[in-house]
């Protein structure tokens, strides 16, 4: 572990550790490294490509100094309730709501690896499941994806992880979106550490760019076809580099794409990244009035049921008479959604608030939820009692 205080960036925050003669690092991996603050990565529950392996913030967090509504400063962390009578009081209530509303919890708590909405109470009752006595119970994990509605982060002790000893990384081409989704399934037998999905808009864009274009150029197909959909397996081991080419065997026995590529050279890897990290930018190139609008941005669904969603979710976009980018995190069924519309034109508007109602209820019939990784905000936070029904929004 490390303790770090809430304005240091991930980025440095891991710098730093090296520096002092560590292999290790905290391992939330937020696409904004570089910008992301320990407290920003607590208030939103930062996770990142990589979370299928290392979990969120709240998975990778031990304990927090922070300063309560009244000013009062207290340390929230295992058995912190024996020693603080302001700690004790606040579990005491906290595992009271918790224990009048188990089983609610569970029946209305999505099971997916990613949840940013509400409170996670569900994290305070595992611990009671686990036998944790309500006075030893950690209130730190809860804190995490509040936004910094409960409290404010004052410090963080963080879990670490060991760097790994290998990475391999390879690149598989489709010829559809739903094609590339299909394989995700068989591609997690396999153990990566991520999982990416670029889609068809995000690939005509880079074909349309001077920058970008070689990157397409690059991809593996067959013949002269340009993918329309491309899938980016990561792959960490302790073992040496040919732990990661068993990895790519056992990927190549399970899925059939239009072409795939394998990079173990750390500067082959950074190259074939250039085109998913080059996703988000594109979109925000988008000539015209429409631009990829982020409010229906990263639904967390069951990968097994991530192929419907998508399926249903492009008819809804399409029903209201646009289309929309997908992207991002397959590996845990978060894909960012960007529909493209435009925020100055009020029949869009009106487009915009119906298609994020009929997207939440759908990632709430498909097992999911509408806030996988960005928390609820001003956007999704009236969506909630959708989700979780009254008794929960009480509670």
């Amino acid at each position: 572990t490390c303790e770090a205080e809430p304005g240091l960036t991930r980025e440095e925050l891991n710098q730093r550790i090296v520096r002092a003669g560590h292999q290790l690092f905290f391992a939330p991996d937020p696409a904004t490294v570089r910008q992301a603050t320990v407290g920003g990565c607590i208030g939103n529950n930062a996770a990142g490509a990589r979370s299928i392996l290392f979990g969120r913030t709240s998975e990778n967090l031990d304990a927090l100094t922070v300063a309560l509504a009244d000013g009062a400063v207290v340390r929230l962390e295992r058995g912190g309730a024996r020693n603080d009578p302001r700690v004790r009081a606040l579990t005491e209530q906290v595992v009271d709501v918790v224990r009048r509303n188990a089983a609610l919890i569970r029946e209305r708590f999505p099971k997916t690896v990613r949840r940013n909405a509400g409170y996670q109470l569900d994290l305070v009752l595992q611990q009671l499941d686990a036998g944790v006595a309500p006075e030893d119970v950690n209130l730190a994990p809860m804190l995490c994806g509040s936004e910094g509605t409960l409290a404010v982060t004052l410090s963080a002790r963080l879990k670490l992880h060991q760097i790994p000893r290998s990475k391999g990384l390879a690149v598989l081409s489709f010829e559809s979106v739903d094609a590339a989704i299909a394989a995700t399934l068989p591609i997690l037998e396999t153990r990566p550490s991520a999982v990416e999905l670029l889609d068809d808009l995000v690939i005509d864009l880079a074909l349309d760019n001077q920058e970008c274009r070689r990157y397409v150029e690059l991809l593996p197909r067959r013949g002269a076809e340009v993918p329309r959909a491309v899938l980016y397996v990561e792959y960490f081991s302790d073992g040496g580099v040919e732990s990661i080419e068993e990895r790519f065997e056992a990927l190549r026995a399970r899925v059939s794409p239009l072409g795939m590529e394998a990079y173990t050279d750390a500067k082959a890897m950074l190259s074939a990244w250039r085109l998913r990290q080059s996703g988000e930018p594109l979109l925000h190139g988008l000539p015209g009035e429409r631009k990829p609008i982020t409010f229906v941005e990263d639904n967390a669904i069951p990968p097994e049921n991530l192929a419907e969603f998508v399926r249903r979710l492009r008819a809804i976009v399409e029903k209201h008479g646009t289309k929309a980018a997908f992207y991002a995190h397959a590996s845990v069924g978060v894909l960012h959604v960007r529909p493209l519309l435009s925020t100055k034109d009020p029949d869009d508007l009106a487009r915009l608030r119906a298609i994020a109602v009929e997207a939440a209820d759908l990632a709430r019939d498909l097992g999911g939820v509408m806030s996988g990784e960005h928390g609820d905000g001003r956007v999704r936070s009236p969506l909630l009692e959708r989700l979780y029904g009254p008794e929960m929004m009480r509670a």
